[in-house]
């Protein structure tokens, strides 16, 4: 499924990432190479065996790609990648004015995850700065095969129960809105418009959203959901098409706390069915998205999706047909990656400071962005989104990076206009 390599709906997630300060390319470029010797797979084509796809040996790095305003070529510039006859990895550096760059890694998600992407991004930035990557801690094999003697296993009754749930559920796709009412790209020209839109909270604010999170005994996962929910149904009822049912497919990490490796898929899928009427009140609308996160997270009801995948791929005609049938299957995407800033854990510090990255750093504790310095180069903000499939026009993500709430959207643009993305942001 992740390897579905269509020229229309490229199976492609982006995470950027913005710096202040001079990069040297020779010193990238090495970089790269080293951080991608850790992470075989980014090295990787795919080939077929009796029909399948199957991973060849690793024989194609990552290539990089340096572009300002007057280099750009945006349908060079975003195409897909083509995994039959280059890496799953792609580096897009943009140059901006005053020693400002955008790194984009244009990743196929095949290749692996955005956490894992994330990680390998910082590997990359340890090898940069001279430092020492991040030790990996986990075995290499997916966590969700190291179960816990007390973990509850999905019975067959479960997941014909869930599958039956998700069939009868027909959600509705986002409609294309009558008339263009965003505005034009404000920081970029069109020649360096990336696909996807971003927008920053202020410190003051994620912080607050995350403080009330707390207050109400949620999380910030169940109040950025609930929120794309209500505006999913907001966006539609807007474009004069109202709906009754929506979905939002949520994927789900299934690493062991602490656990790093070599990039890697390491996830699963949960899908979150509302109706209209379900979503009239914010707050009651959070609290169902809680009680339903926990109960997935307790029964570790993502890996039913993998279960069910793994029926599936005895008849692989079965799930080629279904992931080309003209429905919807989700209304939209939603992914948080949470705070990143700690996995990076580059060991790139100020000259004369304590290594903040000595010992092991929860996900939740802020690390001030002045840790994550190579020489005079800084990393200021990081942005992710996920691939949009037919059918799910939308894509958000969340990232959390030195306490600051990061925001991305990626839209369908050949069924809701160029726009749609600024739209919703």
């Amino acid at each position: 499924m992740l390897m579905d390599m269509r020229r229309g709906y490229p199976m492609c997630f982006f995470l950027e990432v913005r710096l202040a300060g001079p990069l040297h390319r020779q010193q990238f470029a090495a970089a790269v190479l080293s951080a991608s010797a850790r992470h075989p797979q980014t090295q990787m084509r795919v080939g077929y065996s009796r029909g399948r796809p199957v991973w060849l040996a690793p024989d194609q790095m990552p290539t990089v790609e340096w572009v300002d305003e007057a280099t750009a070529a945006p349908t060079v510039l975003w195409r897909p990648i083509d995994l039959g006859r280059e890496s799953g990895v792609r580096f897009i550096v943009i140059a901006e004015p005053s020693h400002r760059w955008r790194v984009v890694l244009q990743v196929h998600h095949s290749v692996c995850d955005g956490l894992a992407a994330v990680e390998y991004f910082g590997d990359l930035w340890a090898c940069y700065s001279a430092a020492t990557p991040a030790a990996f801690r986990s075995p290499a094999r997916p966590a969700r095969l190291v179960r816990a003697p007390t973990a509850p296993v999905a019975a067959g009754s479960h997941l014909t129960h869930e599958s039956l749930a998700f069939a009868r559920f027909f959600p509705e796709k986002l409609a294309r809105p009558g008339t263009t009412t965003a505005a034009a790209h404000a920081s970029l020209s069109d020649s360096l418009r990336t696909p996807y839109e971003t927008f920053e909270f202020s410190s003051a604010f994620s912080l607050a959203l995350r403080s009330a999170a707390s207050r109400a005994s949620v999380t910030l996962n169940d109040v950025v959901i609930a929120a794309v929910m209500q505006a999913l149904l907001a966006w539609n009822a807007a474009a004069g098409h109202p709906a009754k049912r929506i979905r939002v497919n949520m994927p789900v990490s299934l690493r062991s706390p602490g656990a790093r490796g070599p990039a890697c898929n390491d996830m699963g899928y949960a899908f979150l069915d509302r109706t209209s009427d379900d979503c009239t009140s914010f707050c009651r609308l959070t609290l169902s998205i809680a009680t339903a996160s926990r109960w997935i997270q307790a029964n570790r009801a993502a890996e039913w999706f993998l279960d069910t995948l793994a029926v599936l791929s005895r008849r692989p005609w079965l799930l080629w047909l279904i992931t080309r049938l003209p429905i919807c299957l989700s209304t939209a995407v939603v992914s948080n990656l949470g705070n990143v800033t700690p996995r990076l854990r580059a060991r790139a510090h100020p000259p004369g400071h304590a290594d903040p990255f000595a010992q092991p750093i929860a996900d939740g504790k802020q690390v001030p962005d002045q840790w994550n310095v190579a020489a005079d180069l800084q990393v200021t903000g990081m942005w992710a989104v996920p691939p949009i499939r037919p059918g799910t026009r939308a894509a958000v993500c969340v990232t959390t990076y030195g306490g600051r709430l990061h925001v991305a959207v990626l839209c369908d643009t050949q069924s809701l206009g160029h726009n749609a993305a600024l739209g919703w942001l």
